[in-house]
């Protein structure tokens, strides 16, 4: 489905029902907004791991702005802001009375950026194998520690100077593998509608990713937050989710590592999340 939101056609996907009819009662079930990684990637990476969900409230996917099947716009609105926007937008024309929302990885930082921006659209935040910042150090570091010396300076060329000749082929070849702990599903990958040309603006050099800072975010944040990392991620690792705890201003919140999981959290440990999400916002 499709929505006209800040000047662009939006796409996005519902699993689940909003109301669950309960004998003579109609019982109203919380919303769960995912938002994906990338950018340049869609939502296709949740599906069907996370449509399990749907089971305890209702989900809904988007793609981003410039992303899978929404429209791009133009490269000036491909930021962090107009993200975080887009998606209060689409909450107010669907009438979601303060939904959940989930970012991982890039997604993670729209939520970050769209909890301080809009903390009247929001009842709950879970920020997914994702970072405050760039951390192209402490990621470099943890890919050489998984996947050898050759994988750390290829995931240093991708992340410092993403234009370079081979920078992106090389780092597909060499790092994607590590994205998951267990060997990841060809067929995922290939139902996945990819966007080159706003990965390369958001990541090249002087591009947002390299100069954003998403600490005053945080520290405006007011929804309880769940913050939850792979134990084998190398893009996201341990000490930047300890990092997103630390710095949230929120009284509840929590940080919950996944067994058995890298980066593609959604594919190595669907279950894990679905629990921490559940017993963290007490969904039935």
């Amino acid at each position: 489905m499709r929505a006209r939101v800040n000047g662009i056609d939006l796409f996005f996907d519902v699993v689940g029902a909003q109301l669950a009819p309960e004998q003579d009662r109609v019982r109203e079930r919380p919303s769960i907004v995912l938002m994906h990684g990338g950018p340049g990637m869609d939502h296709m990476v949740f599906r069907p791991a996370l449509d399990r969900l749907s089971v305890h409230a209702q989900v809904i996917y988007i793609d981003h702005r410039a992303c899978g099947r929404s429209q791009s716009g133009a490269e000036a609105s491909w930021n962090l802001d107009q993200w975080a926007d887009d998606l209060a937008e689409l909450i107010r024309l669907l009438g979601i009375p303060r939904p959940i929302v989930l970012g991982t990885s890039f997604g993670g930082m729209v939520a970050q950026r769209f909890a301080a921006r809009h903390p009247d659209r929001l009842s709950g935040l879970v920020l997914m194998c994702t970072a405050a910042r760039a951390a192209v150090a402490e990621t470099c570091e943890a890919m050489t520690a998984l996947g050898g010396a050759e994988a750390g300076q290829v995931a240093r060329r991708f992340f410092t100077d993403i234009e370079a000749p081979g920078a992106i082929e090389n780092y597909l070849r060499t790092c994607l593998p590590l994205y998951s702990y267990r060997t990841p599903d060809p067929a995922v990958l290939a139902r996945v509608q990819t966007n080159e040309k706003v990965m390369l603006h958001f990541l090249r050099p002087g591009g947002e990713f390299h100069t954003v800072d998403l600490f005053h975010d945080l520290q405006a944040t007011t929804a309880p937050t769940l913050v939850i990392y792979g134990k084998n991620d190398p893009v996201r690792p341990r000490a930047l989710g300890e990092e997103l705890l630390e710095q949230l201003g929120v009284d509840r919140k929590q940080l919950v590592g996944l067994e058995s999981c890298s980066h593609f959290a959604e594919q190595d440990a669907p279950e894990q999340i679905i629990a921490a999400i559940r017993q963290f916002f007490t969904l039935a």
